[in-house]
């Protein structure tokens, strides 16, 4: 006797509903666990200069914390920046001290009350980082800083960084820290003073700056965890140079930017770098490779960076350092310290002896070979000395060219010698595009292939259809 074709039908329709059931069971556990796990376990960062991506360092602070920092986004509701959302997100995965909220500030006005905010002058966005009684506000345009640049044809173009990571860390490092390292820079001597951008990244590190002259002191302060001086216009007096020899016997720190030191000259500060290993040698420094040199400026150099903390970031990165007229370094013989190249040219790089008064930028027979030693590190009883021979290191033009490598040395640079290595590398990341800085070499490689190679090769194979039409 045969069974109903009904009863089987009935069969494989609810078998195929229990697959079904069983299949949809399972999507929705799957959509459970994945809604539970962390944002960094089940989001990927595709941004171009990884937005979304938090330093080792920003790791080693928020796992430090012991503890609790609260962040506040300061955002009429529906109105909150998505970008900063999902970066707070990922702050508040990496330590159970840190919390994240969002305050409307229009519907609950009483919030702010409690801290010296001028509400004037608050921007949308903001992020108010608090832990205890001490507090910072990270401004909106301090994570989104947009920039504008002078060009060569006279325009104007705009470029926007993102400083979240950087200001928020910091922010986060400051209320968890009582203590903030103090930075002097000296003053009295003609010295070039320091931009406005390069004191603001300064105190966005939670170093206190302020200036410093000797002349009334009878030695560099006790709390000084670093000394700049930044391209001095007259030599420091023989007393001066004594300080500075006996703060950095005690283990003091000095960041020394210089212009070009002619023979004879600059006698006090040489004796100061001379106790250090170092000393001005001979020569304005041209380099012979284009690749290491921006595109008709030989003398605008973009030296090898040496494997070292302070320029690890920057290799990584593959940011350039950029130093215009820069001055050959020379070793001090039995001066017991020990030097580290960190800024070296190419075998191709000669010296001008003149300096600024030579006469051809060509290479000439006479003309020192390199390679140069145009960035050093120097230590010594447990001081040390950074040393870059280049007057216009720090200004802001020279520092846009290369997408902000030469202002991320300096930054590692004093967080280094301040013992602030967790905020080494967290640095800006570019929105709108970096600059590109193309090296003379490349940019004639580059100009043949748009200029000829390219264009012939249509040309040639317009040609060769047009031919194989005529031929049909």
């Amino acid at each position: 006797m045969k069974k109903p074709i009904l009863s089987r039908r009935f069969k494989m329709s609810a078998y195929s509903a229990w697959k079904l059931a069983l299949l949809i069971t399972i999507i929705v556990a799957v959509n459970l666990v994945v809604s539970v796990l962390p944002s960094q376990v089940v989001e990927f960062d595709l941004t171009g200069d990884d937005l979304y991506t938090l330093s080792q360092q920003t790791v080693q602070i928020a796992q430090g914390l012991d503890q609790d920092v609260h962040l506040y986004l300061l955002a009429p509701s529906g109105s909150e920046n998505q970008v900063l959302l999902r970066l707070l997100s990922r702050y508040e995965e990496l330590s159970p001290h840190i919390t994240v909220s969002s305050v409307d500030p229009v519907s609950d006005p009483t919030f702010l009350s409690a801290y010296d905010i001028d509400l004037d002058t608050l921007f949308t966005n903001s992020v108010l980082t608090v832990s205890g009684s001490r507090y910072r506000l990270v401004g909106y345009d301090r994570i989104f800083v947009t920039q504008q640049h002078a060009l060569e044809d006279g325009t104007v173009s705009s470029s926007t960084a993102f400083h979240g990571e950087n200001a928020l860390t910091n922010a986060i490092h400051y209320v968890s820290n009582a203590a903030m390292p103090k930075v002097y820079a000296l003053s009295g001597h003609g010295e070039a003073a320091l931009e406005s951008d390069v004191t603001a990244l300064i105190r966005n590190d939670n170093l206190q700056l302020e200036t410093l002259s000797l002349l009334s002191l009878e030695d560099v302060p006790q709390d000084c965890a670093c000394l700049i001086i930044n391209v001095p216009a007259s030599d420091i007096s023989p007393e001066e140079a004594q300080k500075l020899i006996r703060y950095l016997e005690k283990g003091g720190n000095m960041i020394l930017l210089t212009d070009y030191i002619k023979q004879g000259a600059m006698e006090n500060l040489l004796s100061v770098t001379s106790f250090m290993g170092m000393t001005a040698g001979e020569g304005m420094v041209l380099e012979g490779d284009s690749s290491r040199h921006v595109s008709r400026y030989p003398y605008y150099l973009l030296p090898y960076m040496s494997n070292h903390a302070i320029t690890a970031p920057l290799n990584e990165s593959s940011l350039y350092v950029l130093l215009p007229i820069a001055q050959l370094l020379s070793p001090v013989n039995g001066a017991g310290a020990s030097v580290q190249p960190l800024l070296i040219t190419s075998e191709k790089a000669y010296a001008k002896a003149d300096g600024l008064d030579t006469q051809t930028l060509s290479q000439e027979e006479q003309d020192v070979t390199g390679p140069f030693n145009v960035g050093a590190l120097a230590t010594k009883s447990q001081g040390a000395l950074l040393w870059v021979p280049s007057s216009m290191f720090l200004i802001s033009s020279a520092n846009t060219m290369v997408s902000g490598g030469n202002y991320n040395l300096f930054m590692n640079a004093l967080s280094f010698l301040c013992d602030q290595a967790e905020t080494l590398s967290i640095r800006a990341k570019t929105v709108t595009g970096s600059v590109i800085s193309v090296p003379a070499s490349v940019q004639g490689t580059v100009t043949v292939l748009l200029i000829g190679v390219i264009p012939l090769c249509v040309v040639a194979l317009g040609a060769i259809v047009c031919i194989r039409r005529k031929r049909r």
